[in-house]
C-alpha cells in the first residue's frame, strides 16, 4: 500500500546557491547517468550551428573548440546560443559559456525566446558585469540558477517565450556579457549535439524609461522522498514589494523525474486552505510557463504556495539533488515593483 508524506521548508535564494555549488557529488567536472529526459527517441539532431548576422554589428563567437557558442543580432533581435558537441549516450552535465552580445549601446528588450533541443533539461541565462571576460567553448561547471537581480530566463520547454507587460523590459549593457548555463541528458543511443539559444526582442524607442523587470526563484531544498510513497512537499513565498507594488506577470515551477504534479496557488498563508491553483504541470520535464495579463497585483498581505507531488515508485529514498536522478521543487517568479 502505498503512503501519503507532507513536508513543509522554505529556501532561501542564498542558501539554495551554497547548496548548488556543493551538492554535486562529483563536483564540477563530474557526469552523471540519466534515465529520462526531453526529446527520449532515436531520432538525432543536426549540428545546431548558429549562423551570425551579416548587419555589421555583430561579433560572430563561432565554434570554438569541441562544442561551441554563438551570437548574432540583425537590428530587432539579439540572440545567442550554447552548444554542447558529441554527447554520449547517457551522459548528464551542467556546461557554460560566457558570450559578448554585439549591442553597441545600452539596449531594453521586452521579449525572451528560448528553444532547447532534444537532450536538454534546462537553460539558465544570465547577465553578467560589463567586461566579464568570454567563455567561449562550454565546459562544466556547478549548478548554479544565479541572481534575482540579473537572472533573464530559465528555460525548461522546447519553446518559451516570456511577453513582458508593455512598458517593462530587462535593461543590457552595452556588449552585454550572458552566462549561459545548458543542463543536459542524452537518453537516446546515438552520441548527438544538444543546443539552446535565446533570442532577445529589443523594445521600441520610448520618450521615458521602461520599468524594470526582475525574477525570483524560492522553494524547498528539504526533500525526502521514501520508496513506495507517494510525497507531498510545500513552501510558501509572500511576494512584497521593495517599493508600492509588486506585479507579477509569469511564473513556473520546477521538478525532477518523480515529480507527478505541481500547483501554485495563491493564499494569505502558508497553512491557508486549499485554493484554486494558478499554476498547475503535470509533466516535470515540460512545465508550463503561466503567464497574466493583467498581472497579479501583491502589496505584502498574501504570497504565493508551491506544492511538489512525487511518486518513488523506486526502492531508494530519494533527496534534494542536482542531477536529474534526485528531485527539485521550485517556483520562479518574474515581476516588476511599480
Amino acid at each position: 500500500m502505498r503512503n501519503m508524506n507532507r513536508s513543509n521548508a522554505l529556501m532561501s535564494l542564498g542558501a539554495f546557491c551554497l547548496l548548488f555549488a556543493a551538492c554535486s557529488d562529483d563536483g564540477a567536472s563530474g557526469s552523471h547517468r540519466h534515465p529520462a529526459a526531453r526529446g527520449a527517441t532515436s531520432a538525432e539532431e543536426g549540428s545546431g550551428a548558429v549562423a551570425a548576422s551579416t548587419d555589421g554589428g555583430d561579433r560572430n563567437n563561432g565554434d570554438a573548440g569541441p562544442h561551441g557558442s554563438s551570437v548574432a543580432s540583425d537590428g530587432t533581435h539579439l540572440s545567442a546560443s550554447i552548444i554542447a558537441r558529441q554527447v554520449q549516450p547517457g551522459d548528464e552535465q551542467h556546461v557554460c559559456v560566457i558570450v559578448e552580445l554585439p549591442n553597441t549601446d545600452a539596449t531594453w528588450v521586452d521579449e525572451i525566446h528560448a528553444t532547447l533541443g532534444s537532450g536538454s533539461h534546462h537553460m539558465l541565462v544570465d547577465r553578467q558585469a560589463p567586461g566579464t571576460p568570454t567563455q567561449l567553448d562550454p565546459s562544466p561547471c556547478p549548478p548554479t540558477l544565479a541572481s534575482d537581480q540579473t537572472r533573464l530566463i530559465l528555460a525548461q520547454q522546447a519553446d518559451t517565450v516570456v511577453a513582458l507587460p508593455s512598458g517593462v523590459a530587462f535593461l543590457l549593457a552595452p556588449h552585454q556579457p550572458l552566462y549561459m548555463q545548458l543542463h543536459y541528458a542524452n537518453v537516446g543511443t546515438q552520441v548527438r549535439d544538444i543546443v539552446g539559444t535565446v533570442e532577445l526582442t529589443r523594445a521600441p524607442p520610448t520618450a521615458t524609461a521602461p520599468v524594470q523587470a526582475n525574477s525570483i526563484l524560492t522553494g524547498s531544498f528539504s526533500i525526502d522522498l521514501p520508496p513506495d510513497t507517494t510525497t507531498s512537499v510545500d513552501s510558501f513565498y509572500t511576494v512584497e514589494p521593495a517599493t508600492a507594488t509588486r506585479h507579477v506577470f509569469a511564473l513556473t515551477s520546477h521538478m525532477h523525474h518523480l515529480g507527478i504534479r505541481a500547483t501554485i496557488e495563491r493564499v494569505p498563508s502558508a497553512d491557508a486552505p486549499p485554493a484554486s491553483p494558478i499554476h498547475v504541470s503535470t509533466s516535470w520535464d515540460d512545465p508550463p510557463l503561466t503567464q497574466f495579463s493583467p498581472p497579479l497585483d501583491f502589496t505584502g498581505n498574501d504570497g504565493l504556495r508551491l506544492t511538489c507531488t512525487y511518486d518513488n515508485t523506486t526502492a531508494q529514498t530519494v533527496n534534494f539533488g542536482t542531477a536529474t536522478t534526485d528531485e527539485m521543487c521550485f517556483m520562479w517568479v518574474y515581476y516588476f515593483d511599480q
